[in-house]
């Protein structure tokens, strides 16, 4: 059987790139946050790209009325449901991307959860890194 690592790769990285340029672009957005292995659907997570967007409180209801308008930024979805905080799409290559979106006062990190996360503000600087122990 073929090793197709590098495949997998380029099949989320221009989910993640797009998602990237979106944030970057979106002035309300203050954070991303990308959680546990990409990929490869561990216990702790269940798409294969999750990500935390974490805005102003004032502004989150403008992302749960948003989100059809989020998902097709991102790609193009086969299949989107929603709830009030949080995305799920899959798109025509059936990558899973699920995006949760947080109020940045609100956003604390849940070790039990997450096997790793990053949180990069608006300029790329990384400002945490949060692992599992």
């Amino acid at each position: 059987m073929p090793d197709n690592t590098y495949s997998q790769f380029e099949k989320f990285n221009k989910y993640i790139t797009a998602l990237l340029v979106m944030c970057k672009e979106d002035t309300n957005i203050l954070g991303l946050a990308l959680i546990g292995s990409i990929g490869r659907q561990e216990e702790d997570q269940n798409s294969d790209i999750n990500a935390e967007i974490f805005v102003n409180s004032a502004k989150r209801n403008e992302f749960s009325t948003g989100q059809t308008e989020i998902a097709s930024k991102i790609g193009r979805p086969l299949l989107i449901s929603y709830s009030k905080k949080s995305l799920n799409a899959i798109y025509e290559d059936l990558v899973e991307l699920t995006v949760k979106f947080t109020s940045i006062e609100t956003a604390a990190p849940k070790a039990r959860y997450f096997t790793a996360r990053v949180l990069v503000d608006k300029t790329g600087k990384v400002i945490e890194i949060i692992q599992r122990t």
